[in-house]
């Protein structure tokens, strides 16, 4: 069940948000931005996700930039 689009990283940081420049940023916001859809995603449907017995997903976000960041970061929740 795939409930989320394929995203840039750019069009998920919020507008006030500065601009990620060095790869280190990327890498950090990445990881920040799957923390906070995990969670998301548990407060909306954990509950139904516990009743219907599923016992793990996954959350996946594509980055296309340059540096080794680039390609596609997975949280396997469990």
């Amino acid at each position: 069940l795939c409930i989320l689009k394929e995203q840039k990283l750019l069009d998920l940081i919020p507008v006030s948000g500065s601009t990620v420049v060095d790869v280190g940023q990327v890498e950090a916001t990445a990881c920040s931005l799957l923390k906070e859809m995990a969670l998301k995603i548990h407060e909306l449907v954990g509950a139904r996700m516990h009743h219907l017995s599923v016992c793990q997903w996954e959350v996946k976000l594509k980055l296309d930039c340059d540096g080794p960041a680039s390609g596609t970061w997975r949280v396997v929740t469990t």
